[in-house]
C-alpha cells in the first residue's frame, strides 16, 4: 500500500507577523508566518503618483473617504519549512544591509536566517538546538511552545525551551567586552554575528518553585539587557480558584552576557492567576502591560502597579487591588475634572513628563489643557485571503460547457461568528464557455485593436481597448473576422489573405495593426491598408516578437531581422528595416522583445545588468551621517569610544522609487542553439550581457563572457550533443509597476522554468477542454475582458472568468459570507443544493435544573459587569449553487441547548426509485444542560424537494420535506448508510435501521461498545475526522494524529504539519481511455486553511521515486537548516516499539526536481539508474491525476 503526499492548497492561516526591512534597509517588508511557510509583502505607500483615471477596475476597492488610494500589499515570495513555526523575530546585525530572522521551531530549534541577494534564496546563518533530555523535566517531549523574543537594542536574544529554562543568545557586538571573549580564529567577527549561547535555570534565579514560563519580555531603558520573565509559580486552572489563586508572578532579570551573572533586579508576586502574557510600554512611560483574561496590569519598577478589571469575574478570582474600568470612549475621570490628563501619569522626571504630553497631543486634536485621545478610527487598506479553519468539506458539480469527472467544486466552512463563510474553491480555471464554433486547421490566433476604426456595433462599450479583429491562420490561409455583437468573416480591408498569418499586433498605440506574414509585412489602419512591405529575405520568417515601436523576425535559417515603426519625412506611417542580425554568431533559436518602463534594467560597465531591486544592497554610508545620542545615553555611554561616531545600520539616503530613472528603454534577448543567452540593447544593437549555458536552466543567471564556457566540460553535454534546444522565450514584467522581470522557457521535456528574482508566482492550470492548442485576449462588448482558445478537438472556445472568484491564489477561490458560525456541509445531488448547519451565539442568562417531571431553567442574575456565557443557537439552511444565496423559507431550527452533531447525505432504501435507493439528508443533533441532566439526541430525515416557486421569488423552487423527526435515548454521535441501510452511534452503542416506508426507523442490529464512539484504534487517540484509501481491490483507512492499535494494522504514515479535519474523496483522473482503474484520492482539509491529498502510487513508481526522494533530501539545501526526513517521519506521543512505515512520498520534495538545472537532474537521475525523461514522466503523471 503505498501512496504520495502532496500539499495542494497551501496554509493561508497567520499565527505571526512582524514588519521589517528584510530586502533591503529602505523598503519595509510585512512578513506573515504560518505553520511551515513565511510570506513576504511589500507595502506599497507611494500612491500618489497613480493616476486615479488610469487605475485599474479593482483599485476602486482600495479607495478611502477622501477618494485616494489606502496602502496596497504586493505578495513578493514564500519561504517553506521542514517544521512547524512556532515564533518569528527580526534584528539587525553589525555590518548588515538587510534584517534577519530569527524563526524558532518545536522540539526547541532556533534557526537564524537572512535573505540572500546573490542566490535569491534564504541563508542560515546560525542553527541552535535544545533538546537535551536534562531540559525536559523527565517528559519524553518538550510540553512548552517555544517563545523567541529581541533585545530592542540588538544586544541579545532570548527563548524559552522548557518549562523552567530559557536560552540566551548573545550578540556580537564592539567595545571591550567583546575582546574579553575567546572567539574562534577561523570565524570573523563580521561573518558570524552570534556569540556562545547558554541555557539559564529561572528556578536558579531566586525563586525555585517556578513550575511554568508564561511570557518573556525586554525592557527598554536600562544599560545591559533586562528581560521580564511572566511566570506561574503554582500550577492553577479556573476550578480551583476557591482554593488557590494569584499564582503568576513577574522576575525582571538583568543579564550580563559576558559573566553569565543574572541578578534580580525586580519581582512582584501574587498576580492574577489568568495571565496570558506581556507587552513592552515604551518610554517615556516605561513597564510593562499585563494581559489577563480578566483584567490589565501595567507593572513598572519606580511606581505602583496599576490594575483595571474589565469584569466583575476578578470579584472571586483574584485579591489584586482592582480599579473598575469603564470601556466607554470617554472616561468619567475625564469628563469630570478640569486637570489635564498627562498631570495624572506625570511622574518625578520633568523632562519624561513633558515628552508625555508631546506624545499623547500630537495624536490628537485637543487642547494642550486636554491632552487625551478620545476617538480614533481603523481604515481597512487591504486583506489576505483565508480559507481555514476547515470545519467541514462537501463536494459539487460544476456547471460548466464541458462536463467532466474531474469538473468538481470544493466548498469549505469557514471563519467563526461574524466571519463565518463559505470558501468556493475550483482545482485550476474553469471558465465560462460564452459561445463554440468548430473551425478544423486552425494553427493560431490573434486579436488586435484599431481604435481609429468606428463601429456602431460596438455601441456605448469603451472603445480604447475593444479588439476590433480576430485574425486566425490556417497552413496556407488566413481568415479575418469582424468583431462587434456578431462576428463576421470579411476580406477586403487591407489584410493578406492567400498566405499563412505568423504574427499580428498592434502600433502606435492601437491606432495600426501589424501583420506578418512569412515574406511581408502589412501595415492597416482604419481598416485600409496603408503600407506593405517586401522583405529582401531567403529563408521564411518563423517568428515574430513586437513592442511598439520596435519588431523584432526570426528567420527559419537563425537569422534575426529588426524593424522599427516611424513617420516618413511626409508624416505618413510606416515600418522601416533598421538592422539585421547585430553580430556574426551562431543560430538563433528564440528571440523576445522586453520594454522597461520604470528604469528596472540599466547598464554597467558595458557587460552586466543592473537591476535596482528591492534586494539591492544600500549605498555607502556617507561622512556626515553620525550617531544622534539621547542625553539619558550619556550616562551610560562612553562618549570616548570612537566606534560612536559612526552609524552601526547604514540607512540609504533615497527610497528606492527615488532610484528608479523613469526611462523607457527597450532589451532584445536572444536564445542560440550553443545555449547562450544575449542580450542586447535596442536601438543601439550593443551586447550587454551574456550567458553560457542557458539552456541547462541554472539556478542562477549569472553574467558570463564570449570566451567563458562553465558548462564546457560538464560530463560531455556539449560532446554528445545533449544541448536541450530553447524553442521559444518569454520576458514579461510583473507586480506592482513591473518591478519583477520573469523568464519563462518551455523546454523539450515538457517543463515550464521560471526565473523571477525574489519574487513569489503562481500559475492556475486548465485542463477542462483538454490542452490548450493556442490563446488570445478577447474584449468586445459581449464578452468583456474574456478570451479565446482552441483545444485539441480543433473547436473554438469564446470564454469569460468567473468574476465573483480571486484568481491570485493557488486556487480560485469565491467567498460567500454568511455572518455565522458554520459547523456542517454537504451537498444535494438531485437538486444542486447545499445543506449547511450554522449557529449564532446568544447570551446565557439561565441555567437548566433537573426536577422530578421535567427540567426547569432558573435565571442567572450577576450583575451588570458580569459576563454572561455564550450559548450556541443551531439552525439548519439550504444553499443554491447558482447564486449562493440562501433559499428563503427553507430551514430548521433547532431547540434551545440542542446542538447538531453530524450531518450526512444517505443513500436508503426506498420503492420510489428504480435503484431501489434514494438520496436522503440525515441530522444527528445532542441536548447539551450541563452534567446534571441527562444527554439526549434526535434523528431528522428529510429530502430536499422541488415545487412551484411562489412569484418573484424564483429560489423558492426547493423545499424541505421532513420524514422523521424522533427523540433517541442517547446522544446522536456519528451517522452514516451502508447498502441502504442507516448507521449511527447513539452513545455507547452502534445501531444499523433500516428506513421503512419512508417513514420510520426498524432497528436491525446493535452493538454495545461499552465506551463512547470517537476513534478508530483502541489506545487513546486524537482523531479528528477518518475516511477510505482506496487503491485498486486494496481498502485503508485514513486517520489524522494516530498512535496506533493492534487491531488496525499501519501500513503507512507520514507527517504533514498542520491538523487534519475534514476528508472527502474524488476518482483518480484517467489520463487515457484505457486507464480506467479503480483508485480515489483522499483530499483533507486542515485547521491552518490547508488541502492535501494522498494518492495512490504503484510499487514500481514508488521504488523510483523513493529513491530520487531521498537523494533529493541530501542534495537540495534545506531552509533553516532543517531535516526533511526527521520532520515527515510520524512520532507518536507515546514511546512504541515499532518501526516507521514509510511508504508514503513526499510529493512537495519530489515537485522541487522541476527546478533543477539539467546537469543537476540528470545527474540525480544517473545516481538512481533512471533517466530524467523517466522522472518526469512519473511527476507529471501525478500531476495530471490530481488535476
Amino acid at each position: 500500500m503505498y501512496a504520495c503526499y502532496k500539499e495542494s492548497y497551501p496554509p493561508t492561516a497567520v499565527n505571526h507577523c512582524l514588519a521589517c526591512h528584510f530586502y533591503s534597509s529602505d523598503r519595509l517588508n510585512l512578513l506573515t508566518a504560518g505553520p511551515t511557510c513565511i510570506r513576504v509583502y511589500d507595502i506599497i505607500k507611494d500612491q500618489e503618483d497613480i493616476d486615479l483615471d488610469n487605475r485599474s477596475d479593482n483599485a476602486d476597492n482600495h479607495l478611502n473617504k477622501d477618494n485616494k488610494l489606502h496602502p496596497e500589499l504586493e505578495f513578493l515570495a514564500s519561504y517553506s519549512f521542514y517544521g512547524k513555526i512556532y515564533g518569528i523575530e527580526s534584528v539587525r546585525f553589525r555590518h548588515h544591509h538587510r534584517d534577519s530572522l530569527f524563526i524558532c521551531f518545536a522540539d526547541a530549534k532556533l534557526s537564524l536566517v537572512e535573505y540572500d541577494a546573490d542566490n535569491s534564496n534564504l541563508t542560515t546563518l546560525s542553527l541552535h538546538t535544545f533538546e537535551d533530555d536534562e531540559l525536559k523535566n523527565g517528559f519524553s517531549r518538550n510540553l512548552s511552545i517555544p517563545i523567541i523574543r529581541v533585545d530592542p537594542d540588538n544586544r541579545c536574544a532570548a527563548m524559552v525551551v522548557s518549562n523552567v529554562h530559557l536560552a540566551i543568545l548573545p550578540f556580537r557586538h564592539r567595545g571591550p567586552a567583546e575582546q574579553q571573549v575567546q572567539i574562534d580564529p577561523k570565524n570573523t567577527s563580521g561573518k558570524y554575528p552570534l556569540m556562545p549561547s547558554y541555557v539559564v535555570d529561572v528556578r536558579d534565579l531566586g525563586n525555585e518553585k517556578v513550575s511554568r514560563l508564561i511570557d518573556i519580555r525586554f525592557l527598554e531603558g536600562y544599560y545591559e539587557p533586562t528581560i521580564l520573565i511572566l511566570c506561574e509559580i503554582l500550577r492553577t486552572w479556573s476550578g480551583r480558584v476557591a482554593v488557590r489563586q494569584d499564582t503568576c508572578s513577574i522576575l525582571a532579570v538583568s543579564l550580563n552576557t559576558i559573566d553569565k551573572v543574572h541578578p534580580v533586579i525586580w519581582s512582584l508576586n501574587n498576580l492574577p492567576f489568568d495571565c496570558l502574557g506581556a507587552i513592552t510600554v515604551p518610554r517615556p512611560i516605561g513597564g510593562v502591560l499585563i494581559f489577563a483574561a480578566n483584567c490589565l496590569l501595567h507593572l513598572n519598577q519606580s511606581k505602583p502597579p496599576y490594575a483595571e478589571s474589565l469584569n466583575s469575574i476578578t470579584d472571586e478570582s483574584t485579591t489584586f487591588p482592582m480599579h473598575d474600568a469603564d470601556l466607554a470612549p470617554n472616561t468619567p475621570e475625564t469628563q469630570d475634572t478640569d486637570e489635564p490628563t498627562s498631570k495624572k501619569l506625570r511622574t518625578d522626571d520633568e523632562k519624561e513628563d513633558e515628552e508625555l504630553e508631546k506624545l499623547y497631543s500630537a495624536h490628537t486634536s485637543c487642547t494642550a489643557k486636554e491632552s487625551y485621545l478620545r476617538s480614533y478610527t481603523f481604515e481597512v487598506c487591504d486583506r489576505i485571503l483565508h480559507v481555514g479553519p476547515c470545519a467541514s468539506i462537501a463536494i459539487g458539480q460544476i456547471s460548466t460547457f464541458v462536463q467532466e469527472e474531474s469538473d468538481v467544486e470544493v466548498v469549505i466552512c469557514s471563519g467563526h461568528d461574524k466571519n463565518g463563510a463559505l470558501s468556493v474553491l475550483n482545482k485550476g480555471i474553469k471558465p465560462q464557455v460564452v459561445a463554440s464554433y468548430d473551425l478544423p486547421g486552425c494553427v493560431d490566433m490573434w486579436t488586435v485593436k484599431d481604435i481609429r476604426l468606428n463601429d456602431e456595433n460596438d455601441g456605448d462599450f469603451e472603445t480604447e481597448n475593444t479588439h476590433k479583429f480576430l485574425i486566425i491562420s490556417r497552413d496556407n490561409l488566413t481568415m479575418i473576422l469582424r468583431t462587434g455583437k456578431e462576428i463576421t468573416e470579411v476580406e477586403q480591408l487591407g489584410f493578406l489573405t492567400q498566405t499563412k498569418t505568423v504574427f499580428a499586433g498592434n502600433l502606435d498605440n492601437g491606432n495600426c495593426i501589424i501583420q506578418v506574414t512569412p515574406y511581408e509585412v502589412i501595415l492597416v489602419s482604419k481598416g485600409e491598408k496603408i503600407q506593405q512591405l517586401e522583405l529582401e529575405n531567403e529563408s521564411p520568417i518563423v517568428f515574430c516578437s513586437l513592442q511598439d515601436p520596435y519588431i523584432s523576425l526570426l528567420l527559419e535559417g537563425g537569422s534575426i531581422m529588426m524593424l522599427a515603426f516611424e513617420l516618413s519625412d511626409n508624416g505618413e506611417k510606416q515600418v522601416k528595416l533598421v538592422n539585421t542580425t547585430p553580430l556574426n554568431h551562431s543560430r538563433i533559436a528564440a528571440c523576445c522583445l522586453f520594454q522597461d518602463n520604470n528604469g528596472r534594467m540599466s547598464v554597467s560597465d558595458g557587460i552586466s545588468i543592473r537591476t535596482p531591486s528591492p534586494t539591492n544592497e544600500p549605498a555607502e554610508l556617507m561622512e556626515d551621517e553620525k550617531f544622534t545620542i539621547d542625553d539619558d545615553e550619556l550616562l551610560y555611554l562612553d562618549v570616548n569610544d570612537t566606534n560612536l561616531q559612526t552609524n552601526d545600520v547604514p540607512v540609504a539616503s533615497t527610497s528606492y522609487t527615488d532610484n528608479l530613472e523613469r526611462k523607457v528603454s527597450y532589451w532584445l534577448f536572444l536564445c542560440l542553439d550553443n545555449g547562450k543567452l544575449e542580450v542586447y540593447s535596442i536601438p543601439s544593437y550593443d551586447k550587454v550581457y551574456t550567458v553560457n549555458g542557458f539552456a541547462l536552466a541554472p539556478l542562477i543567471l549569472a553574467a558570463t563572457s564570449d570566451d567563458e564556457d562553465s558548462y564546457s566540460n560538464t560530463d560531455g553535454v556539449r560532446s554528445t550533443g545533449n544541448m536541450p534546444h530553447v524553442n521559444e522565450i518569454l520576458v514579461v514584467g510583473m507586480g506592482y509597476e513591473q518591478r519583477k522581470i520573469l523568464i519563462v522557457v518551455p523546454h523539450e521535456i515538457q517543463l515550464t522554468e521560471t526565473r523571477a528574482p525574489a519574487g513569489g508566482s503562481m500559475g492556475l492550470s486548465t485542463l477542462v477542454d483538454g490542452y490548450v492548442k493556442c490563446f488570445a485576449p478577447f474584449n468586445i462588448a459581449n464578452c468583456p475582458n474574456g478570451f479565446l482558445y482552441f483545444n485539441s478537438e480543433e473547436d473554438l472556445r469564446i470564454c469569460v472568468l468567473d468574476q465573483r472568484f480571486t484568481y491570485d491564489c493557488p486556487w480560485p477561490v469565491h467567498k460567500v459570507p454568511l455572518r455565522n458560525t458554520l459547523h456542517f456541509i454537504t451537498h444535494h445531488f438531485v437538486t444542486k443544493t447545499y445543506v449547511i448547519i450554522s449557529s449564532t451565539m446568544t447570551v446565557c442568562e439561565k441555567m437548566p435544573h433537573i426536577t422530578t417531571e421535567d427540567k426547569e431553567f432558573i435565571p442567572v442574575e450577576k450583575g451588570d459587569r458580569f459576563i454572561h456565557a455564550p450559548v450556541e443557537k443551531f439552525c439548519l439552511q439550504l444553499i443554491t449553487s447558482e447564486t449562493w444565496e440562501i433559499i428563503p423559507d427553507a430551514e430548521i431550527q433547532m431547540a434551545e441547548w440542542e446542538h447538531v452533531t453530524c450531518l450526512k447525505s444517505v443513500k436508503l432504501k426506498s420503492e420510489e426509485t428504480v435503484s431501489g435507493l434514494k438520496e436522503f439528508i440525515a441530522v444527528g443533533t445532542t441536548n447539551v444542560c450541563g452534567e446534571e441532566v441527562a444527554c439526549r439526541g434526535r434523528i431528522v430525515i428529510f429530502d430536499v424537494i422541488e415545487v412551484v416557486p411562489e412569484p418573484g421569488k424564483p429560489l423558492t423552487k426547493n423545499k424541505i420535506k421532513t420524514y422523521y423527526d424522533k427523540e433517541q435515548k442517547g446522544p446522536v454521535t456519528a451517522i452514516t448508510c451502508v447498502e441502504g441501510f442507516l448507521v449511527t452511534s447513539i452513545g455507547q452503542k452502534i445501531y444499523i435501521w433500516e428506513f421503512r416506508d419512508n417513514k420510520d426507523l426498524i432497528g436491525m442490529a446493535f452493538i454495545d461498545t461499552l465506551i463512547y464512539i470517537h476513534s478508530l484504534d483502541r489506545h487513546q487517540l486524537e482523531i479528528f475526522n477518518t475516511n477510505f484509501y482506496v487503491n485498486k481491490n486494496q481498502l485503508g483507512f485514513v486517520a489524522p494524529e494516530s498512535h496506533g492499535g493492534q487491531f488496525l494494522v499501519r501500513r503507512a504514515e507520514i507527517q504533514t504539519g498542520s491538523n487534519a479535519h475534514a476528508f472527502f474523496r474524488t476518482k483518480v483522473r484517467a489520463l487515457n481511455q484505457r486507464q480506467n482503474e479503480n483508485k480515489h484520492i483522499t483530499w483533507f482539509g486542515t485547521l491552518d486553511g490547508s488541502i492535501g491529498l494522498l494518492l495512490p502510487v504503484d510499487e514500481k513508481e514508488y521504488r523510483r521515486l523513493f529513491s530520487l526522494q531521498a537523494k533529493l533530501s541530501i542534495y537540495l539545501e534545506q531552509n533553516a537548516g532543517l531535516n526533511q526526513k526527521a520532520f515527515r517521519t510520524f512520532r507518536s506521543h507515546q514511546k512504541k516499539l515499532q518501526n516507521s512505515m514509510r511508504n508514503i512520498l513526499d510529493g512537495d520534495l519530489l515537485k522541487r526536481y522541476f527546478h533543477l538545472g539539467f546537469v543537476e537532474r540528470r545527474d540525480l537521475a544517473k545516481q538512481i539508474m533512471s533517466t530524467p525523461e523517466q522522472i518526469i514522466n512519473d511527476l507529471t503523471k501525478l500531476e495530471l491525476s490530481t488535476i
